[in-house]
């Protein structure tokens, strides 16, 4: 089954917990049911990042609030190289943790 867009054609698929494997960020903007079995399901197949939507998580220890999220890409990381790359994905990772990210190369500008 396909989802027909400007951008062209999209595969619409079943969710699974199968469905995380390999993904770095997932958004969720479910139900709470579904939140609350495929949320922690994407956090244990290696999602980095998990945000969601629904009143699942609100009240929840341990799970922070996100008051605000601004999401930006830039391509110009890969242009500095393997190891710009990596410690692009290594601040991505650490960021959510608040943990001190070590600038070397790339320097955020979310500090």
């Amino acid at each position: 089954m396909g989802l027909l867009s400007t951008g062209g054609e999209h595969a619409v698929e079943e969710l699974t917990a199968e469905s995380f494997d390999g993904v770095d960020i997932a958004l969720f903007s479910t139900g709470g049911s579904i939140s609350r079995k495929f949320g922690p399901l994407a956090a244990e197949r290696g999602t980095v990042v998990v945000v969601d939507n629904s009143s699942a998580f609100r009240m929840a220890d341990g799970v922070p609030l996100v008051k605000r999220m601004v999401v930006s890409t830039y391509q110009a990381a890969s242009g500095a190289g393997a190891a710009a790359m990596e410690e692009l994905m290594q601040q991505t990772r650490e960021r959510p943790k608040a943990l001190t990210v070590d600038d070397k190369m790339m320097v955020l500008g979310c500090k």
